[in-house]
């Protein structure tokens, strides 16, 4: 049943809710315990009608039980598209994105998750077989960081006797019905197949993946120590690794698997790093999302990439997040006639008197430091120009301050009520 050790009865939680079977057991037991509940709700507009359905019985559902539900709206595949993403990537960050900061808004201790013991199955032989180490075989943790999973310790069977026992109705996503999706292959032909050899497998993978998680503990403790006997950060914010020091250490090829992995590199850029290491190769460099690796002479150097301006495409509406700077866009409807100097930087140029306009769209740093992004206007309908035959105008953000850029279109003005890309709106 639930795991209410990682519980506490005196604090809010987020439960996310799909409307089948696994979240909307979660939610009656959280109720029946006592638990404070607001739900949340997803639609990602990936299945049509059917997405439709379940978030219309989620509505209905929290209704009768007296629940609070807050419940939001994604473009997954453009977002997809956008980030270069696999649609269940993009779904899983959009998702738990938006949960942390409705999180903080709402002032819950966690975020309540669904996810139960077959799923933990399944998540650590898709790590196998596509390759990993002692964490992803260690398969999913009832607790990590802010998302809490108390239903770990019940199957899929498990809980469907349990909302078939209380008489509750539940929707069922026919895409988990089908072989497309990586998942479902595991849950529909390997786990089945597994079976025919050993009945108990589930319950042995399992097993063997909390025995793992016990051993990530200790190998977790002793790699700190390790690690901080080879690394030493400069004060240029330079990491240097030695080299020397490293090929001393007991399995030295997975502490530079570990460290590689702490600054965002994959696993196969790893085995790249080692190679450079055993052959002595000097100024190469390998790069992460956000670092890059450099070999010289014993010594492997992590810095942060030089922040170059680099074109983004922000299709939708809402607060995004690039190299640790938070940018916020916002439709306005209905334009502006006027606008003051004092509402741009000093360093930003005047803004003229002008007619309305159709859309209005606003950038801003929270940080208030400089960005130097530029949003392509090509992803936005606007017309050759606008009117009186000016052209279409883009204001540059100042520096140091609250940076605001304006841009302005006679252009088709683009709704984003029912699309956003999981941000609450102000």
């Amino acid at each position: 049943m639930l795991n209410k050790k990682i519980l506490d009865r005196d604090k809010l939680y987020l439960v996310a809710i799909s409307g089948g079977a696994d979240s909307v057991a979660l939610l009656m037991m959280m109720l029946d315990e006592g638990y404070r509940v607001e739900a949340v709700h997803c639609n990602f507009h990936l299945r049509g009608e059917e997405a439709d359905r379940d978030e219309a019985f989620v509505a209905g559902l929290c209704e009768r039980f007296g629940v609070a539900l807050h419940r939001v709206h994604f473009d997954t595949r453009g977002y997809a598209a956008l980030h270069k993403l696999s649609i269940e990537t993009a779904a899983r960050d959009l998702r738990y994105g938006y949960f942390e900061r409705l999180r903080e808004d709402i002032g819950a201790e966690a975020i309540v998750v669904a996810h139960h013991r077959d799923d933990n199955v399944e998540t650590v032989l898709m790590n196998l077989v596509r390759g990993t180490g002692l964490k992803g075989l260690a398969g999913i943790r009832p607790v990590n960081g802010r998302v809490i999973r108390p239903l770990l310790d019940m199957t899929r069977e498990d809980i469907e006797a349990y909302i078939y026992k209380r008489g509750e109705s539940f929707v069922t996503d026919s895409t988990n019905l089908e072989t497309d999706a990586t998942r479902n292959k595991y849950r529909l032909e390997v786990i089945p197949a597994l079976k025919e050899i050993n009945p108990s497998v589930a319950r042995a993978i399992d097993t063997t993946a909390r025995h793992l998680q016990d051993a990530d503990e200790i190998v977790e403790w002793a790699l700190e120590k390790m690690k901080a006997d080879v690394m030493e950060e400069g004060d240029d914010g330079v990491v240097r690794i030695d080299t020397t020091l490293l090929r001393q250490l007991p399995a030295p090829r997975y502490v530079l698997f570990e460290i590689c992995r702490q600054y965002g590199f994959l696993p196969q850029q790893s085995n790249v790093v080692w190679a450079m290491m055993e052959h002595g190769e000097k100024g190469k460099t390998v790069a992460s999302t956000e670092y890059e690796m450099a070999s010289e002479h014993n010594l492997l150097l992590v810095a942060r990439k030089e922040e170059m301006p680099q074109p983004v495409r922000m299709p939708i509406e809402g607060l995004y997040v690039m190299n640790g700077r938070r940018l916020r866009i916002e439709l306005k409807k209905g334009g502006l006639s006027r606008r003051k100097d004092s509402d741009v930087s000093s360093r930003g140029p005047p803004v003229e008197k002008r007619r309305p306009l159709r859309s209005v769209w606003y950038a801003w740093n929270k940080t208030g430091k400089r960005l130097s992004y530029r949003l392509q206007t090509k992803l936005f309908p606007t017309s050759p120009t606008t009117g009186g035959g000016r052209r279409y105008r883009t204001h540059r953000m100042a520096r140091g301050r609250e940076n605001e850029r304006e841009m302005q279109s006679g252009g088709e003005n683009r709704d984003c009520d029912s699309v956003n890309n999981g941000i609450k709106k102000n």
